[in-house]
């Protein structure tokens, strides 16, 4: 299975970094992370993040 991604604030990393885990806003409002795969993230960049420039994109391996 290819890798998903999840675009994320690097200060919200940073945030993760230091608690030791990361949860991402959305699991506490939807009930799920928003993850894409790699042919999605330029879309999702661009509804969602646009004008924004402290991102991060998240690879995460479903099969791990």
């Amino acid at each position: 299975m290819p890798f998903i991604y999840h675009i994320t604030t690097k200060q919200d990393w940073n945030d993760a970094q230091e608690k030791g885990f990361y949860t991402a806003p959305s699991l506490k409002t939807e009930g799920f992370i928003h993850c894409s795969e790699e042919q999605q993230v330029k879309g999702v960049l661009e509804r969602y993040y646009k004008g924004k420039s402290d991102l991060l994109k998240l690879v995460i391996d479903p099969q791990n």
